[in-house]
């Protein structure tokens, strides 16, 4: 998809004013200029604020587009409901494709969304896009101009829902019967026992196969380091795109993880399976840098679909289906507490900013309550 991103830059080099078109001079202090500087500033901030979304942009990661535009499908279909033609990608690529924008048509898209069963965390998420949208259109030196001050100021009054607020919508919606769950995600996490988490760090497609070709085995042992970082270290799946092949320390036996939704890193000594795993992967891999993970025949890192993918893939292998890296995620949260792991330990471990989501898991277990206490395997891996 061609984006604003790929504009030259020649775009930015200052536009030649002639005196024909700027005949009248500026005195100062005795001093006589004429106003080529004055044309040239205000052409240099047309180009500027045209740039304003090709800037942001360079800043996001595939994921982020990708949520985004999924965001703005939404919106534009709900404005299409109202005979408004605006694409996704114009919406994503164009300011001008903003004006006109008021805080009651996204107040309007909110109860839309509402209306037809939308998650409360989806229709959050997609309000919070149409801000980031809006912002970038607005005024100011980061902003295109197109919404001014006023109109942006209203927009951004208009917020998702949460916390027992959200709580009594999804009630309200459940007596009118109207789903709670849709978005983007499983309304359900797909739930794995112990024996099935110590099966998935060992299972490669075709088990019983033994692997011949190079390939085959250097996937097998990728698959083992894989399902280590998910399951024994509780990985998202954007940070495991991100590791690479000096992330792991093997003699000092850490792992340092870069967590780009709370902009930190963070240095974990490695579980056993998974050091085992990365000595017998680093060992077959044959370069010292670049992604830890990557394609097939390419130099480029695995992305998160891939891993996505993928893990649907071992998960169907010992028969879990549509078995993701956030149910590892869960699992680990999960295991961890009934180890009796304290909250801050697995808060910090999990890699969250808030003690919010440990709470809800200890909650579900009933847990009260270095390093993670997870449940580990008594014999090595393979």
């Amino acid at each position: 998809m061609q984006t604003n991103k790929q504009r030259s830059r020649d775009e930015y080099a200052v536009t030649p004013v002639t005196p024909e078109v700027s005949p009248v001079g500026v005195e100062r202090a005795g001093r006589s200029y004429d106003d080529h500087l004055t044309l040239a500033g205000q052409v240099a901030d047309r180009f500027a604020q045209s740039d304003a979304f090709a800037e942001a942009q360079v800043t996001w990661t595939a994921n982020t587009q990708r949520r985004y535009l999924n965001d703005l499908e939404l919106f534009s279909a709900y404005i299409k409901s109202a005979h408004i033609e605006r694409s996704a990608e114009a919406l994503f690529n164009d300011a001008e494709a903003w004006r006109g924008m008021t805080f009651g048509l996204l107040k309007g898209f909110k109860t839309w969304l509402e209306q037809r069963g939308y998650a409360t965390g989806t229709i959050k998420g997609s309000i919070s896009t149409i801000h980031i949208f809006c912002r970038l259109a607005g005024p100011g030196p980061a902003g295109a101009g197109v919404l001014d001050e006023a109109s942006l100021a209203a927009i951004l009054t208009i917020r998702g829902t949460s916390g027992r607020k959200a709580r009594n919508l999804d009630e309200d919606r459940k007596r009118r019967r109207i789903p709670t769950r849709k978005g983007h995600k499983k309304a359900v996490p797909t739930q794995i026992s112990a024996v099935q988490a110590t099966t998935l760090k060992k299972v490669t497609t075709h088990p019983e196969r033994p692997p011949t070709r190079e390939h085959d085995l250097l996937l097998t042992y990728r698959d083992a380091l894989l399902m280590g970082l998910l399951v024994e270290h509780a990985l998202r799946c954007s940070e495991v795109a991100l590791l690479t092949t000096d992330s792991i320390d093997l003699r000092r036996g850490t792992i340092r993880i870069y967590r780009p939704k709370t902009d930190r890193t963070d240095i974990q000594k490695l579980h056993r399976h998974t050091r085992m795993a990365a000595q017998a992967y680093l060992s077959q891999v044959g370069r010292e840098r670049g992604p830890l993970f990557t394609g097939y025949d390419s130099e480029k890192p695995l992305s998160t679909r891939a891993i996505n993918k993928r893990v649907a893939v071992l998960g169907g292998e010992i028969g879990i289906e549509r078995l993701s890296p956030h149910d590892l995620r869960h699992h680990w949260a999960f295991d961890a507490l009934l180890n009796h792991t304290p909250l801050n330990v697995v808060q910090a471990d999990g890699g969250w900013e808030t003690e919010y989501m440990p709470l809800r898991y200890a909650h579900q277990v009933g847990a009260t309550g270095g390093g993670a206490t997870i449940t580990e395997e008594d014999e090595p891996s393979p």
